[in-house]
């Protein structure tokens, strides 16, 4: 298959929301098929057995939301992949939601009906979840039913899809899954020490709740002075935390380690005992599948995906949002029990081996195939 992976914005790391474009372009390829990907950003290579395409012309201007930043970057890639896509003549277009979902999807769909070719919507998580006001509700009914086929992530995804729109045509599938062979727990040179680590890797977002996670730390601390909070990732929401860390005198106990590369993570998995996710909404969350391939328990809000990846009492906790009372009692508990760690970090290795990559990847090809007569 010739397969055009459209993301504006070029994948650079696990923070980015186009990070599985990387992983996802190389096995598609690795199985056979010619994967071109085409994004706004530099450089004009990336290394993989894929083509990368720059296409558009990058504003410099960020943060991604800002108005002026989409009114300079839209319209060239538009262009350009529209100059383009004819010679590339590919068997499929797949694109990701996220960013300025409606511009982006509505942008492919445009393109799949003129080239006559059959295209993939990936839909990630707070673009379809999120409530909307009744225009961005229509718009939404109108991309599921120009999409070819809908890859959604979760079970509450699937429902919101089929609640929006019931003929269109929707397939539980994750974006990239997790891949078992490299997120691993460290069996060797474990840290013994009395300390007791707690991770958070992810976006520093007002819908991840981290807010809630510090002001549950604070409590933990009382009780366990011990303890460190390690917070991975970058965001618009970092000095806020900042300032709420500072007047809970928290700055001690709670590491910003900023944004990291892909492959770094993992040594931050393997090196915490507990891993928080307190987010008010989720789709079927990359990190919290690397946590649980790392053997790590987790503290996961009682939201999308959380609730199909994590059983509750056996692989972590699940919490209401927004309850930090309830965060800070969950991690008390993992705190105060290294056996009940362990084994919920062992039942989660077991089971999340049914969303490897390779797994996730063989079938999401067999389905495109399918979708266009192979």
């Amino acid at each position: 298959m010739r397969i055009l992976m459209i993301r504006v914005r070029r994948p650079t790391n696990i923070l980015s929301r186009n990070a599985a474009a990387l992983i996802n372009a190389n096995l598609f390829s690795e199985m056979g098929d010619e994967v071109f990907l085409a994004t706004l950003d530099g450089p004009e290579s990336l290394d993989g057995k894929f083509s990368h395409i720059k296409m558009g012309q990058s504003s410099g201007v960020r943060p991604e939301s800002d108005i002026i930043d989409f009114l300079l970057t839209r319209p060239s890639f538009f262009i350009d992949i529209l100059k383009n896509v004819r010679k590339i003549a590919p068997d499929v277009i797949i694109c990701k939601g996220g960013g300025y979902l409606f511009f982006d999807f509505l942008t492919v769909i445009f393109l799949s009906k003129l080239i006559d070719v059959p295209v993939v919507g990936e839909w990630m998580g707070s673009d379809l979840l999120l409530k909307s006001y009744s225009m961005r509700t229509w718009v939404k009914k109108l991309l599921l039913s120009g999409f070819s086929i809908n890859f959604v992530q979760s079970e509450q995804m699937f429902k919101e899809a089929m609640k929006l729109n019931p003929e269109s045509n929707i397939e539980i599938l994750p974006d990239k899954g997790v891949d078992t062979e490299f997120f691993k727990p460290q069996y060797e040179n474990i840290d013994q020490s009395e300390t007791v680590r707690i991770l958070y890797l992810g976006r520093l977002h007002e819908v991840k709740g981290l807010e809630y996670l510090i002001k549950a730390f604070s409590s933990v601390k009382d009780k366990h002075p011990n303890s460190i909070l390690t917070i991975v990732g970058e965001g618009e929401e970092k000095e806020r935390l900042m300032k709420m860390i500072r007047s809970s005198r928290l700055e001690d106990s709670v590491e910003f380690i900023g944004r990291v590369e892909y492959k770094e993570t993992r040594e931050y998995y393997q090196n915490s005992d507990i891993f928080v996710l307190p987010s008010l909404s989720e789709g079927l969350p990359n990190v919290l599948m690397e946590a649980m391939a790392c053997g790590l328990p987790s503290v996961v809000t009682h939201v999308g995906g959380n609730k199909e990846l994590i059983k509750d009492s056996k692989g972590g906790f699940l919490v209401n949002p927004k309850s930090s009372s309830e965060l800070s009692k969950a991690i008390n508990e993992l705190i105060e029990d290294p056996e009940l760690r362990n084994d919920m970090g062992e039942f989660n290795r077991k089971r999340v081996k049914k969303y490897d990559t390779k797994r996730v990847m063989r079938k999401k090809r067999m389905t495109i195939e399918k979708l266009i007569g192979r």
